[in-house]
């Protein structure tokens, strides 16, 4: 049907009608007195009593009306009315706040009746079917009599008011049940919209409360008799159509109360107690304020819902009743949403309490605060920290923090450390900063809450100091806006009764924290799912998919509080769970499995439909300090296997070795924790904590080791500063050639005197500088056949003398040979004599070259240790065809390997190459600066 309103209207108020007795009646009524004396006697005296029973009368009408206003001085008058508190659109309605009565009052128009010319239609006030619903059950007769019923009232005064009075529609007040007054505030409380949005049903259905509001609003039945009753009074009286009668017949109109109905309580109060702070008790209670919040609708409807939900689906499981929720954003510091604990009217739980603003300890949600300190000092997501049990020396006696479930992990980095929640590297980390400096750096975040610093140690991390969710909220948003942080704000605009502002907030002014480079360097950590799921797996509740998001749990050592702290760039979300008189909860819950679930799904929720925020990528420092960079603390020298000294000139290759040490020592043994970005300390025993620091890891290594005797996973090397004491100048043998001699013009024959101060294992000759052969026993005497590759004339030959440990000394005379008779007919083309072949754990190609490969049936290859001259088969080809030949070598290990091809032709006879040496070492490993150290290859799963 088409709607018609009354103009301007928020509370009905009739307007006036002159109406009554007339002149001619009380004329007519006079002239009858005028007949006998008797007659006129009584009439007198009738008269006299009619006049008084006037006066009584107008005195009863003075009684009754003496408190009503004018209606048509009722905006001009000082009525209490409601202080209505909206959320950030001005348009829902979170709560009227009010004495005793809920009351708005709006310019009173005239214009009821359809025949009264001031009657006038205006889309944002009442409908005119909501006026005529009233008028039709309240005072059918209201367009015949000017607001006052004689009627009425001579039936009070004869039946003492049992029958009604003489107040009509311009005398009530009407009440509408609980603290509603008007049809505004029942529109709004009942059917959740403005009284311009009714339909005739509803307004029907709120006409026929005012007669007993408690009655009807427990008795739904009753109430739709109600409404069906003043419809066909509608409809009888002419207000309504017969098709429009039935349409609302047909309508369902239930009503939802609630005795206290109110959207987010806790919300409501607090901006109620920040108003009174401003205007005073009464100017909230009774002066009709229009207060615009912060509060998204929405948001506020969906975290009333995920507490709820998250609470009755848990909350029995892990032993926890109550949860709390803030969200706010970032960017302006504006309250979202605050659900202060499950359900305010559960007198049970103390729903009342607003546990956003109490004080409770944090746990682990704390750790970002002093690890962000912590970088602002020098340290790095990558600094290595030990997760061992370790035990602090402080004022107050030794201090042995434990991880969840008593776990150690070993080395383990930063980020690690604080995606994992583990215990002992925070509180590591706070002895590293300072408890002074990490207590001060902690309070720039707006934290009210802290007291004195010496009522706190070095548990702060883990939360020793209490926060409330709503600043502990806003400090997380510091992280999420780049390190600058708004005030909390949860008020947009005041305004008086008639629209006149008196606060407004100006576009907020922001405040730097911390510097954007430490904020994205925290929010890089938080952001990163990978290296929490060693603790809480891939697909925790920390997590939202493809969404990036920043989190940290926290769960008090006693099971008290659970939290999940967590953010996106454009909104900030703190969850808490627990308890509200401190009892413990299971020892299976925590922040995650407790506080997770909620603040999982208001995320989720909360963000649906948005664009996906990334987060800026920061620049990991480089420090230079291996131990801050995530690289292992590691020396590179060359070292005498021998000895274990450092090599020097003395020191014969086969016996040098390349090692990189790796000091297993805690950070203090690297790091002045007052410059950490300085030198190592000299002598960092000398700090206090360094001696049970030290011990930790030490009982650690050694625990670790013992779980594999066979094979330690953890060796521990210290670089060695002295040189090698048995490669030495006085070590080396003496050796010389006693006689030479050439035979048949190729075969050579050599005796030596040759002693050492250490046994003597073997003496090597060389032709050229090229390996011929080996003698390996006393008096090591040689005679060899010079291979066809060593042409006619003289030659240089060498004999190096080797003792047990390859000591060395050489002599070197000539020898003279005769052209060959023969060419070689094999030839070794790669290695090269003298070349280094670096163990890969791939085959190396051996490649030759046959003249006349059809003279052979095959050619093998043989190997031999250098120390032993024993041969071994490599490998063989039969019968070749190529002139080139090549075959796979598995290379054996490191030392050195004589190498050498021997030919068997077809009519037996052999041809051999010339023997050769090669090195076999492992791949070659990079700089100490360069080694990178993987803690998680060490982490105790």
């Amino acid at each position: 049907m088409a709607k018609r309103y009354y103009q301007k209207s928020g509370e009905w108020k009739g307007g006036r009608r002159r109406s009554g007795t007339t002149s001619k009646q009380i004329h007519a009524f006079l002239h009858g007195l005028r007949r006998g004396s008797i007659v006129k006697n009584m009439l007198t005296l009738g008269l006299l009593a009619g006049v008084f029973g006037l006066f009584v009368l107008a005195v009863l009408f003075a009684i009754y009306s003496r408190d009503l206003p004018d209606p048509n001085q009722l905006t001009s008058r000082n009525v209490i009315q409601s202080t209505k508190i909206y959320d950030k659109t001005g348009e829902h309605l979170l709560y009227e706040i009010h004495g005793g009565e809920k009351r708005t009052l709006k310019k009173l128009q005239e214009g009821f009746c359809l025949d009264d010319k001031s009657l006038a239609f205006d889309e944002d006030g009442i409908p005119l079917y909501a006026v005529e619903a009233i008028i039709a059950t309240e005072d059918h007769k209201f367009c015949t009599h000017g607001g006052f019923s004689f009627t009425g009232l001579a039936r009070a005064v004869l039946f003492g008011g049992s029958r009604g009075g003489g107040s009509t529609l311009t005398q009530q007040l009407v009440p509408y049940g609980s603290t509603n007054y008007g049809i505004e505030s029942a529109a709004r409380a009942y059917f959740g919209k403005t009284v311009k949005d009714l339909t005739l049903a509803e307004s029907a259905t709120l006409a026929g409360l005012p007669k007993a509001p408690t009655t009807y609003l427990n008795n739904p039945e009753k109430l739709k008799d109600r409404r069906d009753f003043i419809l066909s009074e509608m409809r009888g009286q002419e207000f309504i159509t017969k098709a429009e009668y039935e349409t609302a017949l047909s309508e369902e109109t239930p009503i939802t109360f609630r005795v206290n109905d109110i959207v987010a309580p806790h919300f409501v109060f607090y901006v109620k107690e920040q108003l009174e702070e401003t205007y005073g008790q009464r100017a909230v209670e009774q002066g009709g304020l229009k207060v615009t919040t912060t509060i998204d609708y929405d948001f506020q409807l969906f975290a009333e819902e995920a507490v709820r939900v998250g609470v009755e689906a848990n909350g029995e499981r892990l032993g926890f009743e109550n949860a709390a929720l803030v969200a706010i954003d970032p960017k302006s510091g504006h309250i979202l949403s605050m659900v202060g604990s499950k359900d305010y009217f559960d007198e049970e739980i103390d729903g009342a309490v607003n546990v956003t603003t109490r004080p409770r300890q944090p746990g682990s949600s704390f750790k970002p605060i002093v690890y962000t300190a912590a970088f602002a000092k020098g340290y790095t997501p990558n600094t290595i920290l030990w997760d061992v049990n370790t035990v602090f020396k402080t004022d107050m006696g030794d201090y042995a923090p434990k991880n969840y479930g008593e776990r150690e992990f070993g080395p383990v980095t930063i980020r690690q450390a604080l995606q994992g929640s583990l215990n002992i590297p925070a509180v590591k980390t706070t002895y590293l900063v300072g408890l002074e400096e990490a207590f001060n750096f902690a309070k720039r975040f707006g934290y009210s809450t802290f007291s004195d610093l010496s009522n706190y140690g070095l548990s702060l991390v883990l939360g020793g100091a209490e926060v409330k969710l709503l600043e502990h909220t806003n400090a997380y948003a510091v992280f999420a806006n780049g390190g600058r942080q708004f005030p909390i704000t949860s008020i947009l605009r005041v305004e008086d009764p008639d629209g006149k502002v008196l606060q407004e907030q100006e576009p907020p002014e922001s405040i730097e924290i911390i510097s954007q480079d430490l904020a994205n360097l925290t929010t890089h950590v938080l952001s990163d799912n990978a290296s929490r799921s060693f603790i809480f797996g891939a697909s925790s509740y920390l997590q939202l998919g493809d969404r990036p998001v920043a989190a940290k749990t926290g769960t008090t050592n006693d099971s008290k509080d659970a939290w999940i702290m967590g953010y996106t760039p454009s909104l900030a979300v703190g969850v808490w769970a627990g308890n509200n008189n401190s009892s413990a909860m299971k020892d299976n819950s925590g922040g995650e499995s407790a506080a997770g679930p909620i603040w999982n799904a208001f995320m989720r929720k909360a963000l649906e439909g948005t664009p996906v925020e990334s987060f800026p990528v920061p620049e990991i420092p480089l420090t230079g300090k291996g131990i801050l960079d995530g690289h292992a603390p590691t020396q590179t020298v060359t070292i005498d296997r021998a000895s274990g000294g450092l090599a020097t000139e003395f020191t014969p290759d086969s016996y040098k070795e390349t090692v990189t040490c790796m000091g297993i020592h805690s950070v203090l043994h690297y790091v002045d924790p007052n410059d950490p970005l300085g030198e190592a300390p000299k002598n960092p025993e000398k700090d206090p904590q360094y001696v049970s620091w030290e011990a930790g890891v030490a009982d650690w290594v050694t625990r670790k080791n013992a779980e594999s005797p066979e094979n330690p996973p953890i060796r521990r090397c210290e670089a060695p500063t002295d040189p090698d004491s048995l490669h030495t100048r006085e070590n080396q043998p003496t050796v010389r050639f006693e006689a030479v001699s050439v035979e048949n013009g190729r075969s050579v024959i050599a005796t030596l005197s040759v002693s050492a101060k250490r046994p003597l294992s073997r003496v090597e000759y060389r032709l050229d500088g090229k390996y011929v052969a080996t003698s390996n026993s006393y008096p090591f005497s040689i005679r060899f056949e010079a291979h066809p590759s060593f042409g006619a004339g003289d030659h240089s030959l060498q004999a190096i003398a080797y003792d047990d440990i390859d000591n060395n000394a050489s002599a070197e005379t000539s020898v003279s040979l005769d052209e060959p008779s023969r060419v070689s007919a094999i030839e070794l083309l790669d290695p090269k004599d003298g070349q280094d072949i670096e163990n890969t754990g791939a085959p190396y190609s051996v490649s030759l070259q046959i003249r006349n490969p059809s003279r052979f049936s095959a050619v093998s290859l043989f190997m031999a240790p250098r120390a032993t001259g024993e041969r071994s088969l490599v490998g063989s080809v039969l019968n070749p065809s190529s002139p080139f030949l090549t075959l796979l070598w598995t290379l054996p290990p490191t030392g050195d390997w004589i190498l050498t091809a021997v030919g068997e032709t077809k009519e037996g006879q052999l041809e051999t190459t010339p023997e050769l040496i090669v090195r076999v070492r492992n791949p070659s490993t990079e700089s100490s600066t360069e080694a990178v150290f993987n803690p998680f290859g060490l982490l105790d799963n």
